[in-house]
């Protein structure tokens, strides 16, 4: 059965699976938590580029070449696999090649090469990307239409969980060496472990018998065909090229969240330990309230409030100083302590705000997704979802480095944020969303 229960309301898959497939999030949550927010990024931008203005680009620019190898690999790679069968060969190799990428972070030390550790990072964030195609692609095979949302929450829960446990694993052994070195193998050796739930208990399609060969061409052909079923302008048309937009959106935020709190506030390991946690705390917390909503209000509802709300506490960000914030002067004090000014509180606030409404976002965005693709070419439409995350995050990092080094302010780069969230919730109105029984439905967006 490719979607929901058999005729005697079972799921295609015992809990066993479900809660396997559900740990792959665990496992991959932690690299961006340490890596590309909370830790490891603030320490490449302040130890090891030049100065803030001039790392801030270099950090934009290799996310913009990891986003343009994933818009090219991740269609590829999911047609393939829709082609040959089974999944959890690519999987394996992809967690393989993150690791190694995470492990290397190791030799990030002060005087070595930028472009060596940017090589490293992008390695690993184009493999846990196309991981995350394959692991997509087998959520509607092991739940039924009634627990996907469901499900789909859980697993951006856990992985926010796992995200908090690790960076206070990361704040425990950084009293002897660097907290930014240190990401990147608990990141590596994390991902490893637990991944290997998801490859033993999960179900996983039989191969296809196709050779190599055979199956590239078969697997680009099934994307040929994909991309030309895009060109009806249906509602996967467009809930794709709205996602083009807000995804772009919420990862700029992720992508320099943690450089912009470090560059306004001069804020070391602990703080952003603090902000970390707080922010991937309330990120759990609002994936497992997209879950639930999406039952009750439906994907679409549920994920155009997040992004309205996700765009909102990005402006409030944005507009903190350090004696400043939401326009209105605020004191600092001569003696201040740990996240003792207003404005720190504000910005921890507006950005514990945003992780909430990030995680339901994702959430929701991955649960209507699965309804409104063909089901018999999973793998290869959410190929096309990753491409049409990385298409604008190729495009948005680069606007960010563009923008930063023509204006020589990290907050003027960051401003593209907000539109484009905007821009892809208003695409959202015209996406049909199928009910419960799969017959599709319009909700207006108040």
């Amino acid at each position: 059965m490719i979607f929901g229960a058999d005729d005697s309301g079972r799921e295609p898959a015992t809990r066993l699976a479900q809660a396997s497939w559900v740990l792959h999030e665990w496992a991959c949550q932690p690299f961006f938590s340490l890596v590309v927010i909370f830790l490891f990024a603030p320490y490449f931008v302040g130890q090891l580029a030049a100065d803030p203005v001039s790392g801030q680009p270099l950090w934009a620019y290799a996310h913009a070449l990891a986003g343009l190898a994933i818009m090219v690999l991740g269609p590829v790679t999911g047609a393939i696999a829709d082609a040959g069968g089974a999944r959890k060969p690519w999987i394996l190799a992809c967690t393989l090649v993150a690791g190694l990428g995470c492990c290397a972070l190791w030799l990030a030390v002060p005087g070595a090469s930028p472009l060596a550790v940017l090589a490293a990072v992008a390695t690993a964030t184009v493999a846990i990307e196309c991981l995350f195609v394959f692991a997509n692609a087998m959520l509607p095979s092991i739940a039924s239409r009634a627990r996907i949302g469901l499900l789909s929450g859980a697993g951006v829960a856990m992985g926010q969980l796992a995200g908090i446990i690790a960076l206070a694993a990361v704040v425990a052994g950084a009293g002897r060496v660097e907290a930014g070195r240190l990401a990147g193998p608990v990141s590596g050796l994390w991902l490893v472990v637990f991944m290997l739930p998801l490859l033993f208990f999960a179900p996983d399609r039989p191969a296809g018998g196709l050779a190599r060969v055979e199956a590239l061409r078969a697997g680009i052909g099934r994307l040929v065909t994909s991309l030309a079923g895009l060109r009806r302008g249906d509602s996967v048309t467009v809930f794709l090229v709205a996602r083009l937009l807000f995804h772009a959106g919420l990862n700029i935020v992720y992508l320099f969240g943690g450089i912009l709190a470090a560059a306004v506030f001069s804020w070391g390991a602990r703080e952003l330990v603090v902000f970390g946690v707080l922010s991937t705390l309330l990120a759990a917390m609002g994936a497992a309230t997209g879950g639930f909503a999406d039952r009750h209000l439906g994907a679409r509802t549920t994920l155009v409030a997040a992004l309205v709300l996700a765009a909102l506490a990005f402006i409030a960000m944005l507009s903190c100083e350090r004696n400043r914030a939401l326009l209105v002067p605020l004191p600092v004090p001569a003696d201040a302590g740990l996240l003792a000014t207003a404005a720190e509180r504000v910005f921890l606030g507006a950005a514990a705000v945003f992780g909430f409404a990030a995680g339901a976002a994702m959430a929701a965005s991955r649960a209507l997704f699965a309804r409104i693709a063909p089901a018999d070419q999973l793998a290869g439409f959410f190929g096309l979802y990753a491409f049409s995350a990385h298409a604008t995050a190729f495009v948005g990092p680069l606007v960010v480095g563009l923008a930063t080094t023509a204006s020589a302010s990290q907050k003027l780069g960051l401003l593209v944020a907000v539109p484009l969230l905007l821009g892809g919730t208003l695409l959202l109105a015209r996406v049909v969303e199928p009910d419960g029984d799969g017959v599709p439905r319009r909700i207006a967006i108040a």
